[in-house]
Formats: C-alpha cells, structure tokens, sequence
C-alpha cells in the first residue's frame, strides 16, 4: 500500500504545496482546501507569508482555478470538488493516464475538467450561505500566472 503525508494548512497552503512538488514529492492525489468564497474563475490565493497564520475570516487559501491551474503546471489534474466547497481533489496526470494519450484527447479530458463546472459553493457544517466573517483588515489576495508564480495584486476577486 502506498501511504502519503497529510498536511493542512489554513492560509498559505498554494505556495507551500508548490514548493513541496517542485522539491520532488510526487504523490498520486493531492487533497487542498479552497475558499469557495472566491469563486471558480479568477486563479487568486493568499500571498504566502513564512509567519501566516489563518485567524478565523474569510482570508484565507486559494481559489479553485488557483489550485487546478497550480497543478496543472506540476503536472496534476483537478478531477473534483467535494459538496462542501472545501475540499477538492487532484490526481497526478500519469496516473489518470494523461500522459499516454494523445495531446487531443487529454484536451478533451481536462475541458471537461473545468473550474466552472467542479466549483461548488460553501456548506460549512451542512449549511449553505454559513461563511467565516469577512476580513476587516481588507488585505490583498494575489493572482497567480499558470507556472505558479504571482501576476497581479487583487484587493477582492
């Protein structure tokens, strides 16, 4: 059986799980948190910070385009969002198989796999419309370019 490490993070996970895999650690699913909060188009995240720390609001984690459009630059695939809107999944793209398809049907593949059509909106304990509190320091989310790195400021997404 083939174990993999856990690890949460509430506020800066983006950088972190990308710093992770470009170290070299390739597991075959990758399971981030988002904040649905911030939609399924725009690819925004907190800003990492070494010193981050979640405080309860809604400044926190990455987008769902933020977190497939991260791992498709490393290589992995969003293949789902649970019905909560925290949590969704990414499978390596050797494993799904992508890498032995031509580049046509894995285009086909992903196009099914859009941001749009896995987001799904917060249910936070079972209720939809429950939110965390908004952040009252209004601090900048950053949008992310496809390899990663960070390409705008945004004061709200």
């Amino acid at each position: 059986m083939d174990f993999q490490t856990t690890c949460t993070l509430f506020s800066t996970h983006a950088g972190v799980v990308a710093a992770i895999l470009r170290a070299g650690y390739r597991p075959r699913v990758l399971v981030v948190e988002v904040n649905a909060k911030l939609g399924p188009s725009v690819a925004a995240t907190v800003p990492y910070a070494a010193d981050g720390s979640w405080d309860g609001t809604d400044y926190h984690g990455g987008s769902v385009e933020a977190m497939r459009s991260l791992g498709a630059g490393l290589g992995y695939t969003l293949i789902y969002c649970e019905s909560c809107g925290v949590n969704c999944f990414l499978v390596r793209d050797d494993v799904l198989g992508l890498n032995a398809m031509s580049a046509k049907d894995a285009a086909s593949v992903r196009s099914e796999l859009r941001s749009e059509a896995l987001h799904r909106p917060q249910r936070f304990h079972g209720h939809e419309g429950w939110q965390h509190p908004p952040d009252g320091r209004e601090r900048r989310f950053v949008q992310l370019a496809a390899d990663g790195s960070v390409a705008a400021s945004l004061l709200r997404p």
